[in-house]
């Protein structure tokens, strides 16, 4: 990845952390503080896993899923899903300023690109023809 994707994604990873530790603090408000460990441990296994794929990573993840309560399941998926809605959402965001920045950064371009002008048009005109004689 080079530096310049680095610093266009860094607002995206500053979104998704900043949700992520509202969430955090929602699921110690609701939750309590044992759930908030549990789901966090489980969260810590897998980023260890996913880094560097050590089979004792995933063992020890594997072994703490499979020892899930209902009752537990249900609070760690329904954290995972909120963490992946906000996400999304973060995402959409990200989309949105990208969007903007390409625009406005487009618009600086405006009639300097005329030149263009001089190179596509008598293209454009050429497939017209083409695309009338074949639809004959």
């Amino acid at each position: 990845m080079s530096d310049s994707s680095l610093d266009k994604d860094q607002p995206l990873r500053e979104d998704i952390r900043f949700l992520g530790r509202i969430l955090g603090d929602t699921l110690r408000e609701q939750e309590g503080e044992d759930i908030f460990h549990l789901i966090e441990g489980i969260r810590q296994s897998a980023i260890r896993y996913r880094r560097g794929e050590n089979p004792a990573d995933r063992t020890h993840l594997e072994h703490s899923l499979d020892g899930l309560s209902a009752q537990h399941t249900i609070a760690v998926v329904r954290a995972f899903s909120y963490f992946s809605h906000l996400s999304n959402i973060a995402e959409d965001l990200h989309h949105n300023r990208r969007r903007i920045a390409y625009s406005q950064a487009g618009a600086q371009f405006g009639f300097n690109m005329l030149w263009t002008v001089l190179f596509t048009y008598p293209l454009m005109v050429g497939i017209q023809i083409v695309s009338a004689r074949i639809g004959r």
